[in-house]
């Protein structure tokens, strides 16, 4: 169970979810050589393949995210009380009915990001 849903059975189970948080640890805590030559760092990252694994690990989190948020919009679920993924998608339709929306799926998401264990 991770943000108040139940993913088993489904492509996030518990053994999934660890391993993307172990990914995502792996890649945010490795060195990029676009970090440290800026206009020829890419290069190396692409040719070590560190590239392809950050966007696939940082896809893979967007794709669970996004699943979590989807599963938080569903008409009908039920919940005792609300979480964290609740209060934000609130203060997103406040904002939207306001006008004012500066604050996105994005923003949540990354918020969400901040909140995984060892990050």
């Amino acid at each position: 169970m991770a943000y108040g849903l139940d993913y088993r059975g489904t492509n996030f189970d518990r053994d999934r979810f660890h391993e993307v948080v172990h990914d995502t640890e792996a890649v945010v805590g490795s060195i990029s050589a676009d970090e440290y030559i800026p206009y020829l760092g890419w290069i190396v990252d692409w040719l070590t393949g560190h590239r392809a694994r950050m966007e696939r690990v940082f896809h893979e989190l967007d794709t669970f995210f996004q699943h979590a948020i989807d599963n938080h919009l569903q008409p009908g679920r039920i919940k005792h009380q609300d979480d964290m993924i609740d209060v934000l998608l609130t203060i997103e339709k406040e904002q939207t009915e306001v006008g004012a929306s500066q604050f996105t799926r994005d923003n949540i998401k990354a918020i969400l990001l901040n909140l995984l264990p060892g990050l």
